[in-house]
């Protein structure tokens, strides 16, 4: 909550309160604080295309959509679990990669949530 309030100062200070008159209580709180309900894993899931063996209850993808739930949340910590692929160690090593053309996501089949969070942040910074 009090960073939603800082939110809100840094916005009165940059925009003369009538100007922000055009926007209903709802919009202002999706300005301030996001569309919550937009990052939960059902609703993910929606927009999402599967292939090349990928369903909305494969592993990875379970795990995917809660690592990103979580980073919406602040959160660095994810629980291990296993994807029950029986990954190589060898995947550990690799990045995700992404083709930005087609808005195709390659994950490596990581052996944990927790090195699939530490891979996905890596690969964003």
């Amino acid at each position: 909550m009090h960073k939603n309030l800082q939110k809100a100062q840094l916005v009165l200070e940059a925009f003369d309160i009538s100007s922000l008159q055009i926007f209903t209580p709802q919009e202002l709180d999706y300005l301030l604080c996001g569309r919550r309900e937009m990052w939960k894993a059902d609703t993910l899931v929606d927009h999402i295309k599967f292939d090349h063996g990928y369903t909305a209850k494969s592993p990875a993808i379970v795990n995917l959509l809660e690592i990103i739930g979580k980073f919406f949340l602040l959160s660095t910590a994810a629980n291990a679990s296993s994807n029950g692929n029986g990954p190589s160690e060898l995947a550990d090593d690799d990045l995700p990669s992404v083709m930005t053309c087609v808005n195709y996501l390659n994950l490596p089949p990581y052996s944990t949530k927790e090195i699939m969070s530490n891979k996905l942040l890596y690969a964003i910074k």
